[in-house]
């Protein structure tokens, strides 16, 4: 499953690998608690840090298109965000809308990440 290279740890699975470039993101942003990779129904694609990353995928989908009534009670988004704040984005992935959501800081070098994210995950959505 992983090999060494000029990364410590790496997948040749897409949805591994998208998490293990996350998780190294969350590492190395200090504000960074959590990040999660949404697709268009709020699936959990990838993600990392703490607390619950399937809410934070959910929430970040609901939010990122800044839609008024989301649906998310304030109660949801504490639980879920444990009261740091939510930053939410949508990228593009070989003509999908994928969202990421983080906690604590905004998720950095977007447009470096959705390159990257690209790449990693093409095999699973080409």
């Amino acid at each position: 499953m992983s090999n060494d290279e000029r990364r410590k740890t790496r997948s040749d699975d897409p949805h591994v690998a998208a998490t293990l470039f996350l998780a190294a993101a969350t590492r190395s942003n200090r504000g960074l608690a959590a990040v999660a990779l949404a697709d268009e129904d709020g699936a959990l694609v990838a993600g990392a840090g703490r607390g619950d990353l399937r809410g934070l995928a959910a929430l970040g989908s609901a939010y990122a298109g800044c839609v008024p009534d989301n649906g998310f009670p304030e109660a949801l988004l504490d639980e879920v965000t444990l009261g740091d704040d939510l930053y939410t984005s949508a990228i593009q992935i070989y003509g999908e809308t994928l969202y990421l959501a983080s906690v604590g800081a905004r998720f950095p070098r977007q447009k470096e990440a959705a390159v990257t994210l690209c790449r990693i995950l093409a095999p699973a959505l080409c």
